[in-house]
Order: structure tokens, then C-alpha cells, then sequence
């Protein structure tokens, strides 16, 4: 079940909406991810403490475009998280922007889901052995 606890904000074409569920923070882009909301969402990300994106789902179902830019953004969402021993996680359909992603050899950094419950579960159980095994 997710928590309902959410924080929306659009940047000219993309919209970016921020939840929690459990340990995992659900990133979700509707849209257009370029250069000029690349920008803009790091500024809004830089704007939640900093603890907060350790288990990372991307959920990317509803972006419609997404350049470099927006890629370096999840590279450094990925990098944020794992400094923290956290994770990144993508839930992405089979579309155009998986392909992109495989042809750039980024697939294999980030596990891939076909839907958000399915990322959460993995994150929950990557919790519950992170507790067990302390």
C-alpha cells in the first residue's frame, strides 16, 4: 500500500510528484524531462533534506521525452543514494526511453520494474535483510 503523503510541482512541461512509501521515496516524472526542467527539478530536489532520497523509485511510465540531461539527473539521484547505501530503482515500460537507456549501457546500474508495487516490495525486502542482518 502506498502512503498518500505527496508533494507535486511542474516545471513548464514536466511534472515531477514526490511520495513515500515505507523506506522508498517515489520519484514519478510526467512529461518532458530536458535541459530547462533537468534544471529546475535539481533546484526543487536541492530543497528536501538531505536523507531523503536513500531507496529511490524513478517512475518514468509517464515520461514522454527525456534527454541527457534528465539522465544526468538520475545518475546523480543514483550516485546521492548510494553514497547513503541506499538504492535506485526505475520503473520504466518497454518504450523508446528504455531503448535509449540500453543503448547507453545504463540498464545494468539500476534494477528495472514494470511497476511501482513491485519496486517498493524489492525495496521492503532490501529493508528487512538490511535489519535482520544488524
Amino acid at each position: 500500500m502506498l502512503d498518500e503523503l505527496r508533494d507535486s510541482k511542474t516545471f513548464a512541461d514536466l511534472t515531477l510528484t514526490v511520495r513515500d512509501s515505507g523506506p522508498a521515496t517515489i520519484v514519478e516524472l510526467t512529461g518532458e524531462f530536458d535541459a530547462y526542467t533537468a534544471f529546475e527539478l535539481r533546484r526543487h530536489l536541492a530543497l528536501y533534506p538531505s536523507g531523503r532520497f536513500v531507496h529511490v523509485i524513478m517512475d518514468l511510465r509517464k515520461l514522454g521525452f527525456m534527454d541527457s540531461a534528465g539522465i544526468a539527473v538520475i545518475v546523480a539521484l543514483s550516485k546521492q543514494a548510494s553514497a547513503r547505501e541506499g538504492t535506485l530503482r526505475l520503473v520504466i515500460p518497454e518504450n523508446h526511453l528504455l531503448v535509449k537507456l540500453r543503448r547507453m549501457g545504463l540498464v545494468k546500474l539500476w534494477p528495472l520494474h514494470d511497476d511501482v508495487e513491485s519496486a517498493v516490495d524489492a525495496v521492503m525486502r532490501l529493508a528487512e535483510t538490511a535489519t535482520a542482518n544488524t
